[in-house]
C-alpha cells in the first residue's frame, strides 16, 4: 500500500526539466503593483508641488523650482470644488491633508485642485489634476479550479486500478 501512495504522490507532482542551455525566452515581466498610489505634479517658475494620495490622506512635497531645495514654513491652501483645506506642515518640505470625507463621495476619474502657496513674500497658484482610479476587478481566473491536478489524478486512478485488479490475481493463483 505504502508503494501505491508513493506512486500516486509521484503523478500528482509537476515534473521540472531543466539543464544547461535550455532557455524558454525571456522571463514574464511582472505586473504593475496594485498599491500605486494616485499621484500628480505641479510646477510654477517658483515652486513645483508633488502630491501622493494614501487612503484619505494627501502628502504634499513642496520644492522650489529651481535649486529643488525644500520649502518649509510656507502656506499651503487646496481647493477642490467649492471646499478649501489648509495643509499642515510635517517637516520641511513635506505637507499633509487629511481629506476626511471628501474622497468618500469622490467618483472615479480626474479631480482638478487649486493651490495657492505663500512661502515668505512670493505668492504662487498652481493647479493639478488627481487622477482617482476606478475599484479594480478581482483578476481573472481567481478563484478557479486547476484543472491540470484534476487531470493527473485522472490518469493515477485508473492505473491505480488496474495495479489492483492484477495484483489481486496473483494472489488467488
Amino acid at each position: 500500500m505504502k508503494i501505491v501512495l508513493f506512486l500516486l504522490g509521484c503523478l500528482l507532482l509537476r515534473p521540472a526539466f531543466a539543464h544547461e542551455g535550455h532557455d524558454h525566452g525571456e522571463a514574464p515581466k511582472p505586473p504593475p503593483t496594485a498599491d500605486a498610489a494616485p499621484r500628480f505634479e505641479a510646477a510654477s517658475e517658483e515652486f513645483e508641488l508633488a502630491g501622493v494620495l494614501r487612503g484619505h490622506a494627501l502628502t504634499l512635497y513642496l520644492d522650489h523650482y529651481a535649486s529643488n531645495a525644500p520649502v518649509a514654513k510656507a502656506r499651503l491652501e487646496m481647493e477642490v470644488g467649492k471646499q478649501k483645506l489648509m495643509a499642515r506642515e510635517s517637516e520641511a518640505g513635506v505637507y499633509l491633508l487629511d481629506l476626511g470625507n471628501m474622497l468618500a463621495g469622490a467618483k472615479p476619474g480626474r479631480h482638478g485642485l487649486v493651490f495657492t502657496i505663500q512661502a515668505g513674500d512670493t505668492l504662487d497658484l498652481l493647479t493639478a489634476n488627481l487622477e482617482i482610479p476606478a475599484p479594480k476587478a478581482p483578476p481573472a481566473g481567481a478563484g478557479t479550479f486547476d484543472w491540470r491536478r484534476l487531470g493527473w489524478a485522472g490518469l493515477a486512478l485508473p492505473l491505480l486500478w488496474v495495479w489492483r485488479r492484477r495484483s489481486g490475481r496473483k494472489d488467488h493463483d
